[in-house]
């Protein structure tokens, strides 16, 4: 699925990543080794296929079929030292950033 029509494929890819990103930004303060963080943040991104704006659902939906695996997958990628893993991570979510900025106006609102 491509949630946003307006952007590429590969845009699309790291757009759906953000929840991920976010989520790894929150660990980071923690113990990001902890399971039960990892649990409750596939839990929470699960929450957002039913409570986020409905303009957003499609997005969530296809965020969720993946969110586990890509958090997973993500986290071995960074680094293990938390202050280049957070360095890492705003990098990404700056970088990201730059994608939500070409949606159209009623995405940039919700």
């Amino acid at each position: 699925m491509k949630p946003f029509y307006n952007l590429t494929d590969e845009e699309n890819n790291q757009l759906l990543l953000l929840p991920v990103y976010v989520s790894l930004q929150a660990l980071n303060h923690g113990d990001n080794d902890n399971k039960t963080a990892r649990e409750a943040a596939v839990r929470f991104a699960h929450t957002k296929t039913f409570s986020c704006d409905p303009l957003l659902i499609p997005f969530y939906r296809e965020v969720d079929q993946n969110f586990a695996g890509s958090l997973e997958s993500v986290l071995e990628q960074l680094p293990e030292d938390p202050a280049a893993r957070k360095e890492v991570i705003e990098k990404k979510l700056q970088s990201i950033d730059k994608i939500v900025a070409k949606l159209n106006q009623p995405y940039k609102d919700v």
